[in-house]
């Protein structure tokens, strides 16, 4: 059975330098992720698990649980130690911790109430227009 982890458990992994795995996509995990977390999104988690050391458990963390619970079975069925916690990203700016931005590489904190999402539009990553018109 795969144990869930709290944030506080995730804080005190954070800090002994485990291996903590943003399972969102990259434009999610830009927009703001846990300190140290390196991103392996979940529909690439099977492709990128060997990059993963089997000896070493995993913390794994998504927008709320339900990502890094299916990352965690995953890897689990592939003989990895997973600890996904419970309240993802979004816990994790909610109970007061700093978020580390992909694109500035600074720490920050939810600016305001997180309840209306983490982030003002200033501060949330967009393509730029010659991206968003090259697509079309």
């Amino acid at each position: 059975m795969i144990r869930q982890v709290t944030i506080d458990d995730l804080a005190r992994a954070v800090e002994d330098g485990h291996v903590i795995v943003d399972v969102r996509e990259p434009a999610e995990y830009a927009q703001g992720h846990v300190p140290s977390a390196i991103n392996i999104p979940l529909t690439s988690i099977v492709d990128r698990h060997t990059e993963l050391d089997r000896a070493e458990p995993v913390y794994l963390v998504g927008g709320g649980k339900d990502r890094a619970m299916e990352a965690a079975g995953a890897l689990d069925e592939g003989g990895y130690e997973v600890r996904p916690a419970d309240g993802g990203t979004r816990g994790w700016i909610i109970s007061g911790r700093a978020v580390q931005s992909w694109a500035s590489q600074r720490s920050l904190k939810c600016p305001r109430s997180c309840s209306a999402g983490p982030w003002p539009l200033s501060q949330q990553v967009r393509p730029s227009p010659e991206a968003t018109s090259s697509a079309l």
